[in-house]
């Protein structure tokens, strides 16, 4: 992303070469939250869905993967043009890269013979890190993946008293990960950024069967953090539970879910969160008020293309670009065809100048653009 004082932003999506071009934004939109689920479920192992259209976009999915576990786990990193994708293929232990076009780029096969849970990005350290565990809990591990040079370290380790599940980077740089089963406690703090030293434990809110009770998501919205959970068997209820960062205490229980189980969670607005498994029995995305518990909308995204949602297990937000504000991705415009996009930045050119060269906005392409380039030269803040 290039950005100027006084000067348009320059926004460029996934995939396609890096080119200068100055972008107008008075008729055109900014952006739309789509939110990514992980739906255990081939052919389509992850569900791109538009928020605002309640629209479903397109299905990732690859040709290696099979029918048990694949599309499980999601992270995400970047914007503009280094957003990727991360979904996990649990039979085979790998993890495959997508960028938003859809493509994967390549893949990752985490050296254990363990399945692997969770996935997160740490952009502290532009590390992907993958929470594994062994048959019927016998041992965890955090994984650390160098991106580049595909080189693994194990980060941290943990024997049957606690069984890593799911996790998630806080806003104070600290890293929450939930248990699955056999721990006295909901999560466990790590600091990241100290060889990820042991901060605190997170207690168990006070409901549930505590020998059953299993913990799944972690999403944050301002002061306090959230636990997803169940009682452990599909069927029986699910609950999210929020929590102060700054100590980690348990507030209160914003959301009951009788007869479903929780999974995933995602941030969805300063009053709102993004939840799988919510209601209407197992496998629908609902948007839950954070005050009132209120279910506000659940996604129409159930029986696309004849396929029901089976999993739904995790869930990931991304802002997509909607510069033509019609209501689609400018993604999908221009690979249906729908918008023209000739100098390949997967902008539509309805919404750009057309004059690209033109940053300093004179209506001349000259020695002033240059300079308005060099001006900016050196580290990014």
């Amino acid at each position: 992303m290039y950005t100027a004082k006084n000067m348009t932003v320059i926004l460029l999506l996934c995939s396609y070469p890096s080119l200068i071009t100055s972008t107008t934004q008075a008729d055109c939109a900014g952006t739309e939250p789509h939110v990514f689920v992980a739906n255990e479920n081939v052919p389509n192992g992850v569900r791109e869905l538009n928020t605002l259209t309640d629209c479903f976009e397109r299905s990732y999915n690859h040709d290696a993967w099979q029918s048990d576990g694949s599309g499980r786990y999601l992270a995400f990193a970047g914007s503009g043009s280094d957003c990727r994708l991360w979904v996990t293929d649990d039979p085979t232990q790998s993890i495959y890269q997508f960028d938003i076009g859809g493509c994967s780029s390549k893949s990752y096969v985490v050296n254990t013979p363990e399945s692997i849970n969770d996935i997160e990005y740490y952009s502290g350290n532009g590390m992907l890190y993958a929470l594994t565990m062994g048959p019927s809990g016998s041992s965890s591990h955090l994984v650390e993946i160098d991106l580049v040079t595909g080189s693994q370290t194990t980060r941290l380790s943990w024997g049957s008293g606690f069984q890593a599940h799911m996790m998630g980077f806080g806003p104070d740089g600290y890293l929450y990960i939930t248990r699955f089963y056999g721990d006295l406690f909901a999560a466990r703090v790590y600091d990241p950024e100290n060889n990820f030293n042991f901060v605190r434990e997170i207690p168990l809110p006070g409901h549930g069967d505590p020998d059953a009770y299993r913990l799944g998501d972690v999403t944050f919205v301002g002061d306090y953090f959230y636990l997803a959970s169940n009682d452990g068997i599909v069927g029986d209820d699910g609950w999210i539970d929020e929590y102060l960062i700054a100590d980690g205490s348990w507030i209160r229980t914003v959301y009951t879910s009788p007869g479903a189980g929780m999974g995933g969670l995602a941030h969805a607005s300063e009053t709102s969160l993004w939840a799988t498994c919510a209601v209407e029995g197992y496998g629908t995305v609902a948007e839950i008020e954070i005050s009132t518990g209120n279910v506000l909308r659940v996604l129409s995204q159930c029986d696309i293309c004849g396929v029901t949602n089976t999993g739904n297990i995790d869930i990931e937000v991304k802002n997509m670009f909607d510069w033509n504000d019609n209501g689609t991705s400018d993604r999908c415009d221009i690979a249906c065809g729908n918008s023209a996009d000739l100098n390949r930045n997967w902008i539509p050119d309805e919404c750009e100048d057309s004059c690209p060269g033109d940053l300093t906005g004179d209506g001349i392409v000259d020695i002033n653009d240059i300079f308005e380039i060099l001006g900016l030269w050196g580290a990014c803040p």
